[in-house]
């Protein structure tokens, strides 16, 4: 599918593509799924920008900044170039807002939890969250924008007391009691977040890391280690 559309030079467009949020899985499509591929082409058939998902989300998700004043192209197919009538989506189109992340990754049930949001054309940098009690575990939140209503981002809501982990040195630990939910980032190359816990003999700790479920990009290790540094 191809559709064209006026643009001004600077604008930063966003394409942003629905399928496997619509139908996730097809029993008789091999693969199981429409996998959605957008590519912006200019009035010279150059392509400008392309993207087959978002991160991990199969749907895509791009942002362009219109280089020139002009006609361009939106192109919409299946990776593989299969077709059935049931290979059916949504496509928004538009400087429109897109959250890519928000931090902290949640709160504490009933305390009153503003987030720092990035993304691209937001309208604003931080969004409150919802953590009114008897609500489920992992909410979403989106914001309107001047043009539209933007993709929504995870948060979790918990009742456990939370803190947020603050970057000192690289070689810093932060002595927390338990039960805690910390809030971190990873925000560089190379980074290591340490934290010292008093735990008694026999005692069960559960250290358990929630990022992508959140959509974080994430891919998190734990070592847990003693005061010698034994794993």
């Amino acid at each position: 599918d191809e559709f064209r559309f006026r643009a001004k030079r600077g604008a930063n467009l966003v394409v942003r593509g629905e399928a496997r949020a619509l139908i996730p899985y097809l029993a008789d499509a091999v693969p199981g799924w429409f996998q959605m591929v957008v590519t912006v082409r200019d009035a010279k058939g150059r392509e400008i920008a392309y993207d087959d998902d978002f991160r991990f989300d199969p749907d895509p998700a791009l942002c362009f900044r219109v280089p020139e004043d002009g006609e361009y192209r939106l192109e919409i197919r299946d990776s593989i170039y299969r077709g059935r009538e049931d290979f059916v989506y949504r496509i928004h189109v538009g400087e429109l807002p897109f959250i890519t992340s928000v931090f902290p990754l949640g709160g504490e049930e009933g305390a009153s939890v503003t987030a720092e949001v990035r993304g691209w054309n937001l309208p604003v940098d931080r969004m409150p969250f919802d953590t009114s009690p008897g609500g489920s575990f992992v909410r979403k939140a989106g914001l309107r924008g001047k043009t539209g209503i933007s993709n929504e981002a995870r948060y979790a809501v918990d009742t456990l007391p939370e803190t947020i982990e603050k970057e000192t040195n690289p070689d810093s630990e932060h002595t927390i009691t338990v039960p805690q939910i910390i809030n971190g980032r990873i925000d560089k190359p190379g980074d290591v977040d340490v934290f010292r816990v008093d735990g008694k003999k026999g005692g069960e700790i559960v250290v358990e890391v929630i990022a992508r479920r959140l959509r974080s990009p994430l891919d998190a290790v734990i070592h847990v280690a003693d005061e010698t540094g034994r794993v």
